[in-house]
């Protein structure tokens, strides 16, 4: 059976739980759609434009259906992807969602189920997802499971797909919730993710080299473990302090056992503005180790090496903010609501080396140092 075949039958047996039991048989609710455009740039040369879109309606056995697209055009020179044999890429990425969700659907369990497909013309990836949550104590607990298994290949342009490299993933997801009364809700949530199979860039090549200067450096592929267990642990909690004013505050702990470990920090406040508006303002830090076999420079070929620079030690901040405009509430589409947002980050990576020209025409590595970059996104969404 193929991995589309796998697909098909995976949400048909999602939708044939969450349908069982139903009392009664129901007409096709109102349809919901929404569209959405946004847009990255950063310093290291890289460009990605994003439209996408997504509609739903409720089904006969109070099943939500929702399905969506969305698209990736990537233009890039960053030193993350660029070799001696590369020096930008171009890339189109399409990726096509079903999701189905029922509420009470056996035994006062929520459950939802989706697939996810992802094609480019050097990966693809199948993506498997199911989910169940359960309140107690008239909601003011809740508790949460949801697994992840995907299957994924990727080579090189122009390569038979027979030989593209596997990977593997499965995910497993527990969330505790608790309702402190009637303002606070404190969250707590641990993730397991497990990856098996290739896991570098067939495209990067790390120098091998005794100095900083690039001539006479022996560029060898890129080279990391086939296994890799990540566990993150996040605590959050969110608070309403007033009909127009309600904010969030998170702690990420991530480790694995390539030895990177991160902290982040988030932050977010949600404010009523009037007349349909609201705005949303976040902030967010992460500070990272690097991977346990990562060098800024190799000056020789060891088992492992990356050019991966989301590997090595760095910084990364981000603030940024929404609007939300509630354009109309009925007629004859029904509410119809839009919404824009922007955000900046820097990154720090002055732990991570690129290529640079001197004046003397020399190429040598150095650090990258700080690179800023934004995210514009633009939408609009319709709902009975």
């Amino acid at each position: 059976m193929t991995a589309r075949r796998w697909a098909v039958a995976a949400v048909a047996l999602g939708l044939a739980v969450m349908t069982a039991g139903s009392a009664q048989a129901q007409v096709v609710g109102p349809v919901r759609a929404s569209a959405r455009v946004s847009s990255y740039v950063d310093g290291m040369s890289t460009f990605i434009w994003s439209p996408g879109g997504r509609v739903g309606a409720t089904v006969p056995g109070d099943v939500e259906l929702e399905a969506g697209w969305k698209a990736d055009v990537i233009s890039s020179a960053s030193v993350d992807v660029v070799t001696a044999a590369t020096p930008s890429i171009s890339e189109l990425r399409n990726e096509e969602h079903v999701h189905a969700r029922r509420e009470k659907a056996v035994a006062s369990i929520d459950l939802d189920a989706g697939y996810t497909h992802s094609s480019e013309n050097d990966a693809y990836s199948h993506i498997f997802e199911a989910g169940a949550a359960r309140g107690f104590d008239q909601d003011n607990w809740q508790v949460g499971l949801r697994g992840t298994v995907s299957f994924n290949r990727v080579g090189l342009r122009g390569e038979p797909t027979a030989e593209w490299r596997q990977l593997a993933a499965y995910g497993a997801d527990a969330t505790l919730t608790r309702l402190l009364g009637p303002r606070m809700l404190v969250e707590l949530d641990y993730s397991f993710y497990y990856l098996d199979g290739y896991q570098a860039s067939p495209y990067r090549r790390v120098p091998i080299m005794a100095g900083t200067d690039l001539v006479g450096a022996r560029w060898v592929d890129e080279r990391v473990p086939g296994l890799r267990s990540r566990h993150a642990f996040t605590t959050r909690v969110r608070r309403w302090f007033g009909p127009h004013l309600t904010g969030a505050a998170s702690y990420r702990l991530y480790l694995d056992d390539w030895g990177v470990v991160a902290h982040t920090a988030r932050l977010e406040e949600h404010v009523t503005i009037g007349h349909g508006l609201s705005g949303r303002v976040r902030q967010r830090a992460t500070l990272q180790g690097g991977a346990s076999f990562y060098d800024q420079l190799y000056a020789e070929e060891t088992t492992y090496r990356t050019r991966d620079r989301r590997l090595s030690p760095h910084l990364d901040a981000l603030v940024g903010g929404s609007l939300f405009w509630q354009i109309s509430s009925g007629g004859v589409l029904g509410a119809v609501s839009a919404y824009a947002s922007g955000d900046l980050i820097l990154f720090d990576y002055s732990k991570f080396d690129g290529p640079i020209a001197t004046y003397t025409d020399e190429v040598r590595m150095e650090p990258i140092g700080t690179v800023f970059a934004g995210v514009v996104q633009l939408g609009v969404e319709v709902r009975p």
